[in-house]
């Protein structure tokens, strides 16, 4: 008596029909690195050097990867930024009292994050000076909510400021709470800005700037150069 064995269809796929699938299946996966920030260690003035950051990383220099994060009680050192590009800065986490930072080298670039200077309580603390020329390398909002207790000045001030070439239409948005008026106490009472623009505000070629005036409470937005940008 014969066994009569009937042939069933194959369950799997050759084997090297899995290893093929496997291999087109992994080669469709894109790892995409997430944006870091990275704190200011406060121990040197190299902006690109990793020893000057907490964790000894230094920010990448890249308008989309990482932002920074200024946030000493007294600022020992001020960081020389060189010509690099941040995705973002921001001065101040919110809770900690945070000193008054200054940027007095040259070209910093900034992308879509844009600055952020934190209010720290009514301290008086937390303001922000770019005395370097700045270039925005994207459209982006400029937000201060920083108190200010001396007299002429701001939470957020820089110089020269101008776009990027051919990055086409550009918006930068003014924003924040920092506050304004006069200051009492003192022997001459005049203005304090939230955001004070000191150099000429332009347009790189190939690219349009609007400013967008968006500040809420009693900020005061200055504008004190001829400036060239045409976007409105």
């Amino acid at each position: 008596m014969k066994a009569n064995f009937k042939r069933f269809p194959r369950l799997c796929p050759e084997p090297s029909s899995v290893i093929v699938i496997f291999v087109c299946i992994c080669g469709t996966v894109n790892f995409t690195a997430r944006a870091s920030e990275i704190i200011w260690g406060n121990t040197a003035t190299t902006w690109s050097s990793n020893s000057s950051w907490v964790g000894g990383v230094a920010p990448a220099n890249s308008l989309t990867q990482d932002t920074a994060l200024f946030n000493n009680l007294k600022f020992n050192f001020t960081p020389s930024t060189a010509t690099t590009s941040i995705s973002g800065i921001t001065v101040g986490d919110g809770n900690t009292t945070t000193g008054a930072l200054s940027f007095n080298n040259a070209a910093l670039t900034i992308g879509a994050s844009g600055i952020t200077v934190r209010g720290n309580g009514a301290s008086g603390i937390g303001q922000f000076y770019l005395n370097n020329n700045v270039i925005l390398g994207a459209t982006q909002t400029w937000t201060n909510n920083a108190y200010v207790t001396a007299n002429n000045t701001a939470g957020l001030k820089a110089g020269t400021l101008t776009t990027a070439a051919n990055l086409g239409s550009v918006t930068l948005t003014l924003a924040g709470s920092g506050n304004s008026g006069t200051v009492t106490g003192l022997s001459t009472a005049t203005n304090n800005f939230n955001i004070d623009l000191l150099g000429i505000v332009s347009e790189g070629s190939g690219s349009q700037l609007a400013v967008v005036v968006n500040t809420i409470g009693t900020g005061i937005v200055s504008f004190n150069a001829a400036n060239t940008f045409t976007g409105g």
